[in-house]
Formats: structure tokens, C-alpha cells, sequence
């Protein structure tokens, strides 16, 4: 594990491709990614500005790094993207982006690593250069980024950014921002300034299929109380990318209260153990895909209704679509089967669940979405001895969620909605609380 003063010296760098050469800049100049997607271009301006792009009602200049190093224009592909950055000019703030052919990987480096740019051999000026950094059996370029423009060629950036007229916005595909966290996550857990981005995985009823970014643990409060029969649920979660954003473990405590013909039952209900599985999402690309199996364990008590009796086993396909640059829709299918459930009674048998759902989240504001949630689900229970019975919910819930970034990396998300019954459910309504706490963890080196 590294100590203290070797974690301090340690400094975090983005590494990214533009003509088959690496280059690396500061973490900490690095505010997002986002995919490539329409440039406008303004007239009379320097070749090496690509164009504009609206970024959440912001003008943004675009700059390609190949022709300001001298080379043909980047070549745009499936993994071009655009690294905002920010930049000083005569101690003023400039936001920019940088368009790249591929965005690599996010790596450490110490003093030791770190050697002065050579006098000749590098395909860009050295006086762009901070040095070059060793890792593995590779050399990565560092760039200075303040150094790549000119103070007169800086002034032009800026000058676009204030003067051009503002697009139609581009699409900002959902699973490059997964892609920004994944690459951004592990340095900014290891103490830098989280970078403030949009909300993402903080869905309600429907579950999404972003797993936990590398070194980012998610703590999830969920609390709803049906408003007729006064019957209340919370429940506690917590998900663990180990090792990496490919694999998450998480678990659900849940706590309840039920309310009979003559008194009330409060108590922990059955706990769930996760692992889930991005198969899809972690490259880029409008859709993600991250399969989920989990263990039931039956920790609640049949006689008082809060638990099944037995351990079961379930499956959930969540599949997230990004359906342009303000919505996105969350899918999911699952099944649970409980092998000998029991009844208050002591009567066995085994029993089968499943759900369906779908949701609709408008991206209002990168820190603010509206959505609507729709899921059915059946549920079995025991009624004798090898018997079930089966009953029907459908619930459609209209919610907000809004988040805070604080210092430190801590995302605080607080969320409302409004579960209203329809069909089986006609009549039913409930208050559904949310809070959601992301930070970074200092895992083991």
C-alpha cells in the first residue's frame, strides 16, 4: 500500500491517441468527455479550430491538436472524442475541447517517471511539452496544455467561444459519460476534485445498467409508504466496482412495516447479495447492458409476512438507451424463483416472480432529470401445502432527481416520486423518498 507521502507525489494523467501518437494531460485540467458528434464550423477563424459545440447551452471551441502540431486533420471515427479541458489565459478560465482519436486510459505517475522531453525525435514542438512520462514499456507524451496555444492563438479560442452564434445541440451520448467516469474515477479517488458531470445511475423503481465506476462506491436509500394501507418499505443498498466498472458486487437491507387485520409487523425483511456484469456500455456506443444475478436470503420472518421462508435466486436484464441528447429509457426483465418458501401457517412450496419495467428520464439539466417509471410485477405466494397464489401490480410513477457535488469527490442525489396504480392496482398510490451518496474509496495499491 502506498504511504502518504508517496500517494501525494503521485499525479494522475488522461492519456489519449491523435495520429497514432499517445499523449497525456493533467487530470486536473480535464472537466468531461464527451462523443463526437457535430462541429459547426465558423468562418474566419485559425484551421486548427474545428468548429463550435453546444454544450448545455454553452459555446464550446473545438480544437484539433493533429493540425495545430502540424499534421492532416483527425479523421473522424467511432471512437473520436472531445476532452473538454480548461485553461488559463491571463489568469481567466477558458473552456475548450481537444478532439481525439481515442480516449486510452487513466494513469499515475511519480517524479521517477517522468523524464524531460527530449531535444529532437517528437512529432510535436517539445515546448508543448511538460516531458515524458514511462509506464510499463511505453512512453507517453505529457502535454502542458496552457502551452499548446500561443497567447494570440488563446485569445482566438476565446474570442470563438464568445462570439460565434450557438448551434443546435449535438447528441452527448449517455455511454461516453460512463465512459468519462470510468477513465476519470480512479484518479479522482485517490484525492483529486471530482469533476462535476450529469446524473446517471440513480434510477428509482427501474433498475439501469451502469455499473459503479473504478473506485466509486454508491450508497442508495430508498423509503415508500402506500398511502392507504399505510404499509412502508426502506430499503439500503451499496454497490462495489471489484476490480473495475466490468464487475460490481453489491447487497440490499431492507426493512419494512406491514400492517395486519389487528397489529402491525416491523422488522428486517429477506437481503439480497449482487454481482453484476456490464456486457455492454463500457467502450462507448447508445446502448449499455449489465445482466444481474443475486442470492435471496431469507432474513425475514414468515410469521410476521416479511420474509419468503427460503433462499432464492433471481435474474434481472437492465438495458439502458440513450435516445438522444436529453432523454434516455431504462429497460428491465427479471425473475425470481424461491425454492421452499413458507407461509405464516408453516405450509411449503416453492414459488415464482417476475417483473417488467420501463422508464423514461428527461435530462433537463445536467444536475436535474425528470422521469417516469412504469413496472408490473406478479408475485407468488404460499397458500397451503405445494399451492401458490398469484397477484398482479402496476404502477406508474412520475419523479424528479437533482444532485449536489461537493468537494472530495461526494455526489449527494436526493430524489421524489409519486407511484400511481393502474389496472390490478387501480386506487393505489404511494410517496417513494430517494438518496443516493457517491464517492470515491482508496483501494489497496
Amino acid at each position: 500500500m502506498a504511504t502518504v507521502k508517496e500517494a501525494a507525489d503521485l499525479a494522475q494523467f488522461l492519456t489519449f491517441s491523435v495520429a497514432d501518437e499517445e499523449y497525456g494531460i493533467s487530470v486536473l485540467s480535464v472537466r468531461e468527455i464527451l462523443e463526437y458528434d457535430t462541429v459547426t464550423r465558423v468562418p474566419r477563424t485559425p484551421e486548427f479550430i474545428r468548429g463550435v459545440i453546444n454544450l448545455r447551452g454553452r459555446v464550446v471551441p473545438v480544437v484539433d491538436l493533429a493540425v495545430r502540431f502540424g499534421m492532416p486533420p483527425s479523421a473522424v471515427t467511432k471512437r473520436s472524442c472531445v476532452v473538454i479541458v480548461e485553461v488559463e489565459l491571463g489568469g481567466e478560465p477558458i473552456v475548450m475541447g481537444l478532439i481525439a482519436d481515442a480516449v486510452n486510459q487513466v494513469i499515475e505517475l511519480g517524479p521517477e517517471d517522468i523524464e524531460p522531453p527530449p531535444s529532437f525525435g517528437t512529432p510535436v514542438d517539445v515546448a508543448f511539452l511538460k516531458g515524458m512520462g514511462r509506464t510499463e514499456k511505453r512512453f507517453v507524451l505529457l502535454l502542458e496544455i496552457d502551452r499548446v496555444l500561443s497567447k494570440g492563438e488563446a485569445q482566438e479560442v476565446a474570442a470563438v467561444g464568445t462570439d460565434a452564434a450557438v448551434p443546435s445541440p449535438g447528441t452527448l451520448g449517455v455511454a461516453a459519460r460512463v465512459l468519462a467516469f470510468v477513465l476519470l474515477a480512479f484518479a479522482l479517488g485517490r484525492g483529486a476534485a471530482r469533476a462535476e458531470g450529469p446524473i446517471q445511475d440513480n434510477s428509482f423503481l427501474i433498475e439501469e445498467a451502469y455499473n459503479q465506476e473504478r473506485g466509486v462506491v454508491q450508497h442508495i436509500s430508498a423509503f415508500s409508504r402506500a398511502r392507504e394501507s399505510g404499509d412502508w418499505l426502506y430499503t439500503f443498498s451499496q454497490e462495489w466496482p471489484l476490480p473495475d466498472q466490468r464487475h460490481q458486487l453489491s447487497f440490499t437491507l431492507p426493512v419494512q412495516q406491514l400492517h395486519g387485520a389487528a397489529v402491525a409487523s416491523t422488522g428486517i425483511g429477506d437481503a439480497a447479495l449482487n454481482y453484476r456484469y456490464q456486457a455492454l456500455g463500457m467502450g462507448g456506443g447508445p446502448v449499455a447492458f449489465a445482466p444481474r444475478v443475486s442470492l435471496l436470503v431469507p432474513t425475514g420472518s414468515t410469521r410476521d409476512g416479511l420474509g419468503s421462508g427460503g433462499a432464492g435466486f433471481q435474474i434481472n436484464l437492465p438495458l439502458s438507451w440513450e435516445m438522444g441528447s436529453h432523454f434516455v429509457s431504462h429497460w428491465n426483465a427479471g425473475a425470481t424463483h424461491t425454492l421452499q418458501a413458507r407461509d405464516g401457517a408453516g405450509d411449503e412450496a416453492g414459488t415464482n416472480a417476475y417483473s417488467l419495467g420501463q422508464s423514461f428520464v428527461w435530462l433537463a439539466r445536467p444536475k436535474v432529470n425528470f422521469l417516469v417509471e412504469t413496472i408490473w410485477s406478479r408475485a407468488a405466494l404460499v397458500s397451503g401445502p405445494g399451492t401458490t397464489q398469484s397477484s398482479d401490480a402496476l404502477f406508474v410513477s412520475p419523479g424528479i432527481r437533482w444532485a449536489h457535488d461537493l468537494k472530495g469527490g461526494l455526489q449527494i442525489v436526493p430524489g421524489i416520486a409519486f407511484p400511481i396504480g393502474v389496472g390490478p392496482s387501480h386506487g393505489q398510490h404511494a410517496l417513494f423518498l430517494y438518496l443516493s451518496l457517491e464517492h470515491p474509496f482508496r483501494s489497496a495499491r
